[in-house]
């Protein structure tokens, strides 16, 4: 692939007609590995919300680096600004 070519799926969420906050684009190949921009699948562990919960807490402990937990009030902020697709 290309380096221009890596930044067709940005410029599609970008530009194209019909996008909707929390769409997802990548390559239409195989594996979505390569080809043109088209919607994606998303993982349903990509949206599990407890498995990042432990994937967070685990690089906290391995790195030492610790944020400040997201509580309601800022996640709402967060999705009123249209950072995140859904807020649960």
């Amino acid at each position: 692939m290309e380096a221009w070519q890596g930044s067709l799926p940005a410029l599609v969420a970008a530009t194209a007609d019909g996008v909707k906050q929390g769409d997802y684009f990548g390559p239409d190949g195989p594996g979505e590995m390569a080809s043109f921009p088209a919607p994606g699948v998303i993982d349903a562990a990509a949206l599990d919300t407890e498995l990042a919960t432990r994937l967070w807490t685990t690089a906290e402990h391995a790195t030492g680096v610790t944020f400040p937990r997201a509580t309601p009030a800022l996640l709402q902020i967060v999705a009123l600004k249209g950072y995140l697709g859904a807020v649960s």
